[in-house]
């Protein structure tokens, strides 16, 4: 017996449902590329001091090796004093977290520097770890 109210469509919450999280997925996999792109286009730019603003904007976003690469290359520019202020323990802070979150050259440069007293920041300076040369190949 019906008293006029209508039954919820369980059949189609589960389409909308699947419909939204297939544009979400969509969406997401497009944010991390563009968000990727950002990341090697400021690490390529010799326009140090935006660059570095760049990176602090993006530092907390997408993925765990997103944000590692991103923390670890503040970290780097930070020992260097490329497009910032040099700050070794706030270097050292990020390359910490880096580490924790998982990237392998983050744990190697606090195994190898960790305990020289300006964290290995004229390592950075000498060969110029902070530039990076991004090549792309048009086929």
């Amino acid at each position: 017996m019906s008293n006029g109210i209508q039954k919820p469509n369980l059949e189609g919450a589960l389409g909308k449902f699947n419909n939204a999280k297939e544009i979400f997925v969509k969406a997401e996999k497009s944010y991390i590329k563009n968000l990727n792109e950002t990341f090697k286009v400021a690490c390529a730019s010799d326009a140090y001091e935006l660059a570095f603003k760049v990176l602090q904007l993006i530092q907390n976003e997408g993925n765990n090796f997103t944000k590692s690469q991103v923390k670890n290359k503040m970290g780097m520019r930070l020992l260097g004093g490329f497009g910032c202020k040099q700050d070794i323990e706030q270097a050292r802070e990020l390359i910490e977290e880096a580490k924790q979150l998982g990237l392998t050259s983050a744990r190697v440069w606090i195994s190898r520097y960790g305990s020289k007293t300006d964290f290995g920041a004229s390592e950075v300076i000498r060969y110029d770890f902070v530039i990076e040369k991004w090549f792309i190949v048009k086929i």
